[in-house]
């Protein structure tokens, strides 16, 4: 399709692999948003497809949702 729709005459192509931490989920609910979050070795971060319809949805920017989502996190009990 690129050489058919663009006038390019070559293509680099380059293989690349992912190694992944291990991590676990858990979810939020903020302000009736349920926001998935990702815990991993060196810490938590929400998922950024749930900030930002949470964002969209409560008329906020999508990084005050996201420390929102964080600051719920850590006001709620630790599993274990």
């Amino acid at each position: 399709m690129i050489f058919t729709e663009t006038g390019t005459l070559g293509l680099r192509r380059t293989a690349v692999d992912k190694v992944a931490l291990e991590r676990r989920t858990s979810v939020i609910d903020l302000q009736g948003h349920a926001i998935r979050i990702k815990h991993g070795v060196w810490g938590a971060k929400p998922e950024h497809e749930d900030v930002v319809a949470a964002a969209g949805a409560l008329g906020r920017p999508v990084r005050e949702v996201a420390q929102l989502a964080l600051q719920s996190l850590q006001e709620q009990p630790e599993e274990r």
